[in-house]
């Protein structure tokens, strides 16, 4: 279930690194020269804006003409009829077999987009323009006018004659235009133009119009898609998976640093994409790579870099510089921090970091444009960048130190002195505990080097493994000279006395603030072994006692490192007890050690393999033989 639960905040990173994938098409606007030359990512089409699907609906309108019948209506014409109302009527027959136009249509006709109109005549059409059309009122007219000035003392039967027998012949079907028009509409096509893969949408330093801009905001929109998100997650899960197969790698604390500071530094890019002027967060990096340093193993930081890179080649486009980049300006601070020493020394960052960067971002340009134009503002970045990076770590790192007890090789190097106020003491109340205790130091020290672990915690961590034993001295073996007060001991108050120097020692620690690493290692040196040789008394002398009582209290060692210094502890102890120091003698007592520690599954929580273990042992055999080779004697 906890392995499970570690798995979340690998997803949560995914998705939040994956929302803010920076838009690299932000800084393309309308009628300004493109940063960049921009090729099409994928096949698209422009669609019409809505004023262009107006303008075409108004053309198709336009070309599809209003349909117009021709109705014949009669005009009956008697013989007897007299001759003004007979020239009349002839007259109005003639008209309406030209054909008349209602006023209402024709108006309605004149509104209408289309120039002409189509007139349907006996099974026949014709085209013609609508405003040769005659209109019924222009008819009226002309009639009245003509026959009420032949005739003026018969304008008023003229009048009436005419609104009686003058009928419009001509008739605007509206729903047959409006059916032809809605099947022309159907052909228009919503798409203007299709755009392939691979096109030329701009060119750098060209002047976007309209239509490149639509076509960029179209590639723009697309940009954060579905495949950012199982990428993302995908890397995700198999960088969760490399990390949780490891024990010392997985725990809580590695998990939320360097998911932490992929989002940070993610976060830091996004800015410097998407907002001008944030140039000198082109790379902090080294910032992070440095913190994560400090705080983790170096396969985390490796790690880490690997996935910056990454990350950053999505966020430029799936771009091998900033790959490269990253990776590269990693390894520097990696090679950086490891041969550092003095907390002083990472000031000379200021000059490291900015001149690499430098050198990288050319070499990498230059493969790519030969006659690259050195950018002025391109280095002022590398160098703001590597400096905010140097003093972000100089003032995050002692005040981690001092708030989270935060263990630095640095630190290490502060307690590492002999003249430590502690061990000062140590070697004033307990000089055997303090000789030990140098020795320990010298086995575990070597034997972190052959295996790849940090000699410099092992040794500091050794220095102050035993330091509870201040308290009560002449209980513990390697003080005595002669008198051993167990002897009036009961066992188990014995084992208590032995057992509290662990405890002790914490709070001596705790009270000298001493890092936390370190007193892990003060924590966990003795595991939770039995004392063998009081538990053995108990049993001899009949007590009835648990077995409990007798272990120490642990927890195991659940770094390498710890697990060294347990080992380192329990090999010196017990060959300093051989009253004979014979080499073959050494050897096995020191393979039994190792053996039964790891039989007891004392170093299970640890990274430690059996393999491992063989070359510790090496490794202490080879310090011991300088320790207790035989000397030759001067008399």
């Amino acid at each position: 279930m906890r392995n499970i639960l570690k798995v979340l905040p690998f997803l949560i990173s995914a998705i939040i690194i994956a929302l803010m994938v920076p838009n690299p098409y932000k800084n393309y606007r309308k009628g300004k020269k493109a940063p960049g030359t921009v090729y099409a990512p994928f096949d698209f089409v422009v669609e019409k804006t809505a004023d262009e699907l107006r303008k075409d609906s108004l053309r198709v309108v336009s070309n599809v003409y209003p349909v117009v019948i021709y109705k014949e209506l009669p005009v009956e014409i008697p013989d007897t009829l007299p001759p003004m109302r007979r020239a009349l009527l002839e007259r109005i027959r003639d008209y309406m077999k030209e054909g008349i136009i209602s006023d209402k249509d024709f108006e309605e006709l004149l509104n209408d987009p289309a120039p002409k109109v189509k007139l349907y005549v006996g099974g026949m059409s014709f085209v013609e323009n609508k405003r040769n059309l005659l209109r019924y009122s222009d008819a009226y007219n002309d009639l009245y006018e003509s026959f009420s000035t032949a005739y003026p003392d018969s304008s008023e039967v003229i009048k009436l004659i005419i609104l009686d027998n003058l009928k419009p012949t001509f008739e605007y079907d509206r729903f047959t235009t409006q059916r032809n028009r809605e099947e022309a509409l159907k052909t228009i096509s919503r798409i203007k133009e299709k755009v392939v893969r691979g096109e030329l949408i701009v060119k750098k330093s060209q002047v976007i119009d309209e239509e490149t801009y639509r076509k960029i905001i179209i590639i723009s929109s697309r940009h954060r898609s579905v495949f950012h998100f199982l990428f993302f997650i995908f890397l995700f899960g198999i960088w969760g998976a490399v990390m949780l197969m490891g024990r010392s790698t997985s725990t809580w604390s590695s998990i939320f640093l360097s998911n932490a500071s992929l989002i940070l530094n993610s976060g830091a890019q996004f800015l410097v994409i998407n907002y001008a002027g944030l140039d000198y967060l082109f790379s902090l990096t080294p910032m992070f790579v440095m913190l994560i340093h400090l705080l983790a193993t170096r396969g985390l930081v490796q790690n880490f870099v690997i996935m910056m890179g990454i990350i950053l080649g999505v966020y430029y486009g799936i771009s091998f510089d900033p790959v490269a980049y990253t990776i590269l300006l990693g390894i520097t601070t990696l090679i950086f921090m490891d041969v550092i020493s003095r907390r002083y020394d990472i000031l000379w960052g200021l000059i490291v970091f900015p001149v690499s960067g430098i050198v990288y971002y050319l070499i990498i340009h230059m493969m790519h444009v030969p006659e690259l134009h050195l950018m002025v503002k391109d280095f002022v970045g590398l160098f703001v960048s590597s400096t905010l990076s140097v003093i972000g770590v100089a003032l995050a790192m002692p005040a981690m130190e001092r708030l989270i007890r935060l263990t630095t090789k640095f630190n290490l190097y502060d307690y590492a002195s002999l003249n430590h106020p502690l061990l000062r003491e140590l070697r004033e109340k307990a000089p055997g505990t303090y000789n030990h205790s140098l020795n320990v130091a010298f086995l575990a020290e070597e034997a972190a080097k052959a295996i790849g672990a940090d000699p410099l915690l092992c040794r500091v961590g050794s220095y102050y493994h035993d330091v509870g034993k201040i308290h009560n001295p002449s209980y513990f073996v390697e003080n005595q000279q002669g008198y051993n007060p167990h002897d009036e001991l009961s066992p188990i108050e014995s084992a208590r006395i032995i057992i509290d120097h662990v405890p002790r020692g914490v709070e001596l620690a705790n009270k000298h603030n001493l890092p936390n690493r370190i007193i892990d290692i003060i924590k966990t040196h003795h595991g939770t072994t039995l004392l063998k040789p009081f538990y053995k008394k108990a049993l001899e002398m009949g007590l009835n006692v648990d077995e409990s009582q007798f272990r120490y209290p642990g927890p195991k060692p659940r770094t390498n490192e710890e697990g060294i210094v347990m080992l380192a502890d329990s090999v010196e102890a017990a060959v300093r007890s051989l009253p004979e120091k014979d080499p073959n003698i050494i050897r096995n007592v020191v393979h039994k050690i190792i053996e039964e520690r790891w039989d007891e599954g004392q170093l299970e929580e640890t990274d430690l393999k059996k393999k491992d273990l063989h070359t510790i042992e090496e490794a202490f055999l080879k310090v011991l033989s300088s320790i207790y080779h035989t000397r030759v004697p001067y008399d």
